[in-house]
């Protein structure tokens, strides 16, 4: 087992929005029912990534939070199993499945407690280097462009600012999108037109504080605009980019996340998920559904992979 240093195992726990709070509230009328991929007890089962022909899901597995383990399951249900070996001399974390091509991203714990990006393809192959060399130490949430030629990255510098960068694969160069000092980044998602929403906040001076995160959008021009007023994380956009999903404990009342889904360019939100600490929601390839992981059901230790489906959205396919 590779052993971690305090600062990622810290960053591992934040980004997972782990916390110690009250049972899941009360069912409500009209959100649908989860159907769960996976779910053992004392197993955290995270970060969803799902493949581009939409039958299977990619994940991290973990018992500890120190170790994980990427694993494939079908999204129609049946067994997990892992892509690649256990052992592989890094901690896999954090996937980004390209959606038309084999190409895998994710973030790698490396054994000396740093993180960077690494890319397999789909039977769990190491392919081409992706450029790291001019990321800092610190680099999170990869996320593909539409065309695969480049792709973006949180990257945090030692005062925990993160900074969204994108990498050009054909040549290398990296370009800082964001700037640290009026805005401070978290994982983001780029739209099939270019805007990238991400979890952030502007700098006001106080350290970054993942619990007052907004949902932000930088447009393809340049622009930076808010989404989100209320507290909001982990955003993607649906696969035609008119919708996006995200986390969110706003009108809840023990403080848990629950899923919401908003039209990309203003409009009221939809919360489709309870308050169960529902996070990390991806959208399915169709449109149609929407993959997370939530606290398992009955109040045992754990997340579980779950589909959100049935959900009703204006003009959705």
């Amino acid at each position: 087992m590779i052993r971690k240093s305090p600062t990622l195992l810290i960053y591992a726990l934040l980004t997972l929005g782990l916390c110690v709070c009250a049972g899941p509230e009360q069912a409500t009328p009209g959100v649908p029912e989860p159907r769960f991929l996976t779910g053992t007890p004392g197993i955290f089962d995270v970060w969803p990534a799902i493949s581009p022909d939409g039958s299977h899901v990619l994940f991290c597995r973990s018992g500890d939070l120190a170790s994980f383990e990427l694993m494939l399951v079908p999204i129609a249900g049946g067994d997990a199993r892992p892509l690649i070996d256990a052992h592989a001399g890094y901690e896999p974390t954090r996937p980004n499945w390209h959606w038309a091509t084999d190409r895998i991203l994710f973030t790698s714990i490396e054994p000396n407690g740093e993180t960077t990006v690494r890319m397999i393809d789909a039977e769990g192959a190491a392919l081409d280097d992706p450029h790291t060399d001019d990321l800092g130490r610190h680099t999170f949430y990869p996320c593909w462009s539409r065309d695969g030629g480049s792709y973006i990255v949180t990257e945090f510098d030692s005062q925990s600012r993160g900074v969204i960068k994108r990498v050009t694969l054909e040549t290398g160069e990296v370009e800082a999108l964001t700037d640290p000092d009026k805005i401070l980044a978290g994982r983001a998602w780029e739209s099939p037109d270019g805007d990238i929403v991400f979890a952030g906040q502007f700098n006001d001076g106080r350290p970054y504080d993942q619990t007052r995160n907004m949902l932000l959008r930088r447009t393809a021009e340049g622009r930076i605009e808010q989404v989100t007023q209320g507290v909001a994380r982990a955003p993607s956009y649906s696969p035609d980019g008119r919708w996006i999903a995200y986390e969110s404990p706003e009108g809840g009342r023990t403080g848990q996340y629950a899923v919401f889904v908003r039209p990309a360019q203003g409009g009221e939100p939809i919360r489709i998920s309870e308050y169960n600490d529902a996070q990390h929601p991806l959208w399915t390839p169709d449109g149609r559904s929407i993959v997370c992981f939530m606290r398992l059901e009955g109040g045992e230790q754990g997340f579980g992979l779950a589909v959100i489906e049935g959900f009703d959205i204006p003009g959705a396919p």
